[in-house]
């Protein structure tokens, strides 16, 4: 009975509630639950790009699959997270935190990586760090992070970081490649 009283405010809230303080309010109650926090996570890897940013490289076991992840977190905010999942299933999210949002304010593309091996998986999450972090401020519900600027030689550096202990996790899990079976070499 609560769940059904509470869902019915939430949905009057959207046409009486002003959206900034309604996303706010959500904001403020859910602070979102980055993927390094949900306990799926190891081997954990933070790479400093610049003040107010940090890069998280890990290996990860989830429902969609398993291998090396990275969340990139600026101001403490999950804007961008690359998953390198064998196969056909690596893909990146555009502000992950905000996947819960009520459907006005959810905008949080899942951008599926072309099929291939972990070595291009890899590949295509360090071009997208370092192409794609900009469009993740710009889409975020929080002005302050929207006026953040990312430099692009540290951003360069963290992705060439994180390519380096990407390949790492996957040679020393035994990953398999995708295209011809034989485990990547470090």
């Amino acid at each position: 009975m609560r769940s059904r009283v509470e869902d019915a405010l939430k949905r009057l809230s959207l046409f009486v509630v002003p959206p900034e303080f309604l996303y706010r309010f959500w904001h403020r109650r859910r602070k979102g639950l980055p993927r390094t926090e949900d306990g799926t996570t190891e081997e954990l890897r933070s790479i400093a790009v610049q003040d107010g940013v940090r890069l998280d490289v890990y290996w990860t076991v989830v429902a969609q699959g398993a291998g090396p992840c990275a969340s990139l977190f600026v101001l403490d905010e999950e804007v961008l997270r690359l998953d390198c999942f064998a196969g056909s299933k690596a893909h990146m999210h555009l502000n992950p935190v905000q996947l819960n949002l009520p459907l006005p304010w959810r905008i949080t593309p899942r951008i599926s990586f072309p099929p291939g091996s972990a070595r291009a998986q890899i590949e295509r999450a360090a071009f997208e760090l370092e192409m794609n972090a900009g469009t993740g401020l710009q889409m975020n519900q929080l002005a302050r992070i929207r006026e953040f600027r990312i430099g692009p030689e540290a951003l360069a550096e963290a992705a060439e970081q994180m390519k380096n202990y990407m390949l790492e996790l996957v040679s020393r899990r035994g990953m398999r490649e995708a295209d011809d079976g034989k485990p990547i070499a470090s």
